[in-house]
Formats: structure tokens, sequence, C-alpha cells
């Protein structure tokens, strides 16, 4: 069925915000991050004007933790530059600025899709995001020269299970139990570290993560999500996990990763 409005108003079907997403169009007509920072006190600000827009972003940080507590933006310009905006403080607020400096292009159109096989944006608008994570990483580097000792996600992820004995979100590492455990007893704590340990700093970067079985001492672990595109992925990411299990649970195991 035709639209009436296109009867009304030529070329209205073919707008660009006609091919938005709803997430996209939601927060273009209903930002929830639009504003400013009354208190300054460990807050940083950036602001990138063309004659076509102008868009000013700024962040208060945690002085103890580098974390962002508050994420605000003012802008003048198109409206999917508004959403992109909303979202890029939505994803920033939680995070130490180390985290919030990898914002991409690909993640935050990840964020903005209505489901992974749709774009967000027509074309003619996909600029937009350049533009806002160009703004986030020149916060991020902001927030570098300030004094503040951030731990990374894999820092955190690692540094629980570095001594056996010690206690962690409740559940103690025992040696001994480590070589005496069955497989199924051993399922439920690898279930158990993934559900405390691993997925909250993965869920923080628009991923999610799933154990899919083993077969001797090779672990099958899915990851889908935002996270897939990151290039440490296969790097950095695995061996922190896979050393997180070896301590914990079995020193011999392996991680197989499945991309989603």
């Amino acid at each position: 069925m035709q639209d009436p409005r296109s009867e009304l108003y030529p070329g209205y079907s073919f707008h660009p915000w006609r091919r938005w997403s709803h997430r996209v169009s939601r927060k273009a007509h209903r930002p929830h991050y639009v504003g400013w920072i009354e208190n300054n006190e460990w807050c940083v600000e950036e602001i990138e004007e063309q004659d076509e827009y102008a868009l000013h972003m700024c962040w208060k940080l945690d002085p103890d933790s580098g974390e962002i507590t508050e994420s605000r933006f003012l802008c003048f310009g198109d409206g999917a530059l508004v959403a992109a905006a909303d979202f890029a403080c939505e994803h920033v607020v939680g995070k130490t600025y180390k985290q919030a400096g990898q914002l991409h292009e690909d993640l935050l159109e990840y964020q903005m899709r209505d489901d992974p096989s749709s774009p967000a944006l027509p074309k003619e608008c996909e600029g937009v995001k350049e533009i806002v994570c160009t703004l986030v990483v020149l916060l991020a580097d902001q927030c570098a020269q300030l004094p503040i000792q951030v731990r990374t996600p894999l820092q955190e992820m690692e540094s629980p299970f570095k001594r056996v004995g010690e206690s962690v979100s409740g559940v103690e590492v025992d040696a001994v139990w480590v070589k005496q455990a069955t497989w199924e007893e051993k399922k439920d704590k690898i279930e158990q570290i993934i559900q405390t340990q691993m997925r909250p700093f993965i869920e923080k970067d628009g991923g999610e993560i799933d154990l899919l079985g083993w077969h001797e001492h090779t672990l099958f672990l899915s990851l889908s999500g935002a996270c897939t595109t990151c290039p440490s992925v296969r790097s950095g990411t695995v061996a922190t996990m896979q050393s997180l299990l070896r301590d914990r649970v079995d020193s011999r195991f392996q991680i197989c990763l499945k991309l989603r």
C-alpha cells in the first residue's frame, strides 16, 4: 500500500530518513543524552564543526578508575548525527576511557541496526559514524593526559585467577578440586566463570559468549555480535580466556573459538 504522504510530498519515499532503522529513528526524535555536564570537575570535552553541522560531546570521569560516569552531547545537524551521538554516549557510560576509545564505525553500526542483516543508515548518511567515532577517540586521548590509572579489560578478566586459594566472586580456587573434579563438575565451573568473569566484559562491547561443548581437552566457545570485528579477538581475548580456564579448571584446556 502506497504511503499517502508520497502524493502530498513528492520524493517523500526517497528521503534518507525514510531508510533509517527504527532504532535510529527513535534516537533521532527522542535522544536521551542531549545536554551538558554542569559540574566540570574531571570532565573532558571536544567539538567538531563544519559548515553543515556542529557536534559537542563531553564526558565526566571517576578519577579513581577512569570510568565514564556521565556522557552528554549537543548537536546541530542531521538527525542521523543526533542518533549516532546518542548511541555513542550510551555506549561509553560505564566503560573506562580506554574501552570507550575503542569504539569504531562497525560497532556503532551494529548497535544502531534493528537486525544484523539490515543497514542502520542509507549510504548518504554513513558519514555521521566517522564524525562521532573520531570525536570519541579525541576524548579518549584527552583522558589519557589526566592522572588516572586505568586497568584494561584483559587485566580485569585475568587478575582474579592468578593465585590458587583466593576467593573471587564467592568462588574459591582449590588446587585439589582442579585435579579431582569430574567433567560434569568442571562444566558447571566453566559456565560459572563464563557467566561471572567473561560475559560482563564481552557484553560491554556489544558481544555475546556461549559454551558450545568440548572434546577431550578442547573447549568450543562461540562469540557473536560486535566483538567479532575486533582485531584482537583471536589473540589477546582468546589467550586471556584460555588462561582463566586453565588456572581455574584444568591446565590442559585449549579454546577453539567460533565467530558468529
